[in-house]
C-alpha cells in the first residue's frame, strides 16, 4: 500500500478552518498528534471536537503520537521525566497509537526542564542514554517506539554524524526513524552539506515516518556572518527543493507507512496563505501517490566508524548543563564560546567546540533563553542561574 498522507493535528480555530476543504476531500488519511498536549510543558484543554478526531482515527487505526517534551538525550535522569512516561502510558491506554515518536537530542540539563532542542557530540555515552531513553519509551507505550531527525546543529559534526548516531541507538532493537526532509535540508544549508549526500548518510531502512514542512529565515546581528540561516518554525510554505527532498527520500525509504504535513496553526493569517497550503498539501499527496507507483531502491546509507569515548555520563551531564546555562546567561557568541572553553568541552570537546557555527549559538542562544524553565531542586550544584534581559539577536530576511 502506498505511505498515508496526514496532518500534525493543531486545535486553534484558524488550522481548523484552513484544513476543513482537506478532511472534507477525503484527503487526510492519517493525523498525528503532539501526545503530551495535555500534560508537556505548554499543557492545554483539549477542546471536543479534537478529541473526536482523535478517537475516529484511533479507530481507523491511522492514529500517529509524536512527542515534544521528554528531552531523549538528557544524561542526568529528571523526575519531571518519569512525569511525563506515566503520562504517556496512560495516554497510550486512552488510544489506540500505530507508533510514538520522540525529538532527538536534549532540551533539559541540569536546573533547566526545559530549552532549546540541542545536539551532542556522536559519542559512545550519549548512545547509552538514547538506548536507554529508547527503552523507557517503549516500556511505557507497549509498541513501536521511534526518533525524529534534529534540525538544530552547532557544528557541521551534528548534520554529519547524526545518521550513524541515530542508527547507533535505534540498533538493538525494532526502534524507527522519523525522518523530517525540512530538517535534514534545513541542515544541510546551515552546514553547507549537499542535502541528497545528507539524507543518504540516515538509516533510511529505518524509516517508518516522513514529515515535510515549511519554515523561515535568520540572520545573526552579533556574529560577523550575515550568511540567512534556515529555521525549522513551521510556519512558511512548502519549498520546491524540499518537495524533491521528499521525493528523492519515498524512492528510498521501503519502510515508510505515513507522510504527515506540518503547520503552526497561528500561521494562517490571510486567505491566500490558506490557499496556498491546501494546494501544497494536495501536492503532497500527489507526489506520494506517483511514487508509490515506482520502484522504492532501497539505500542503507553512509554509516560511520563506532562511537568515540569522548566523555563518559557524568562529563556529558557537565557538558549539557554549561551549555544550557550559556546559551540562556549570555547572548554574544564570543561570551559564550569562552565559557565553554573554561568548562568540561574547553579540555574534553576542543576540536568540535571549534567547529561550532557562531551564527547557530547565536539563534540557539534566543531560542533556549525564550524557552528556558528553571528548576533549583533538579540540580543543587547549579541552584541559581541569573537571566539577563537581551534584545532578539536575530532578524528575519
Amino acid at each position: 500500500m502506498p505511505p498515508r498522507v496526514g496532518l500534525n493535528l493543531v486545535t486553534d480555530d484558524a488550522f481548523r478552518e484552513a484544513a476543513r476543504p482537506l478532511f472534507a476531500e477525503g484527503l487526510v488519511t492519517a493525523l498525528e498528534w503532539d501526545i503530551d498536549f495535555e500534560w508537556g510543558f505548554a499543557a492545554r484543554e483539549l477542546p471536543d471536537w479534537a478529541g473526536r478526531m482523535l478517537d475516529l482515527y484511533g479507530e481507523q487505526e491511522a492514529l500517529y503520537g509524536h512527542g515534544v517534551w521528554l528531552s531523549v538525550l538528557t544524561a542526568a535522569w529528571q523526575p519531571r521525566q518519569e512525569a511525563w512516561l506515566e503520562h504517556l502510558a496512560r495516554e497510550c491506554h486512552r488510544r489506540p497509537y500505530r507508533h510514538i515518536s520522540e525529538h532527538f537530542g536534549f532540551t533539559a540539563a541540569g536546573p533547566f526542564t526545559r530549552s532549546a532542542m540541542l545536539p551532542l557530540p556522536y559519542c559512545g555515552a550519549a548512545v547509552d542514554i538514547g538506548r536507554d531513553r529508547l527503552e523507557r519509551l517503549r516500556a511505557a507505550t507497549g509498541g513501536p517506539v521511534g526518533l525524529e531527525v534534529l534540525a538544530n546543529t552547532l557544528s557541521p559534526a551534528d548534520a554529519a554524524d547524526q545518521g550513524a548516531f541515530l542508527d547507533a541507538v535505534l540498533e538493538p532493537g525494532d526502534g524507527f526513524l522519523v525522518l523530517d526532509v525540512h530538517n535534514v535540508w534545513t541542515q544541510a544549508l546551515n552546514t553547507g552539506l549537499p542535502p541528497e549526500v545528507l539524507l543518504e548518510s540516515y538509516p533510511l531502512e529505518r524509516v517508518r515516518e516522513l514529515h515535510v514542512s515549511g519554515g523561515s529565515w535568520g540572520r545573526a546581528l552579533r556574529a560577523g556572518d550575515f550568511r540567512p540561516v534556515r529555521l525549522d518554525s513551521h510556519d512558511g510554505p512548502l519549498l520546491p527543493p524540499v518537495l524533491a527532498l521528499l521525493r528523492r527520500a519515498l524512492s528510498l525509504c521501503s519502510r515508510c507507512e505515513v507522510v504527515i504535513v506540518e503547520r503552526r496553526g497561528e500561521t494562517f493569517e490571510s486567505e491566500e496563505t490558506r490557499a496556498e497550503w491546501q494546494a501544497h498539501y494536495r501536492a503532497v499527496v500527489e507526489l506520494v501517490t506517483e511514487a508509490s507507483a515506482a520502484p522504492v531502491n532501497p539505500v542503507r546509507g553512509v554509516i560511520a566508524a563506532p562511537p568515540p569515548a569522548l566523555l563518559d555520563m557524568h562529563e556529558l551531564a557537565q557538558y549539557q548543563r554549561e551549555l544550557i546555562t550559556a546559551l540562556v546567561e549570555e547572548s554574544d557568541d564570543r561570551a559564550i564560546l569562552s565559557r565553554l572553553r573554561q568548562g568540561i568541552a574547553g579540555t574534553r570537546l576542543a576540536p568540535y567546540l571549534e567547529t561550532f557555527d557562531r551564527r547557530m549559538l547565536e539563534l540557539l542562544a534566543v531560542l533556549a533563553s525564550q524557552w528556558a524553565a528553571f528548576d533549583p531542586a533538579q540540580d543543587t550544584e547549579y541552584s541559581r542561574v541569573s537571566r539577563p534581559g537581551r534584545s532578539r539577536v536575530l532578524s528575519g530576511t
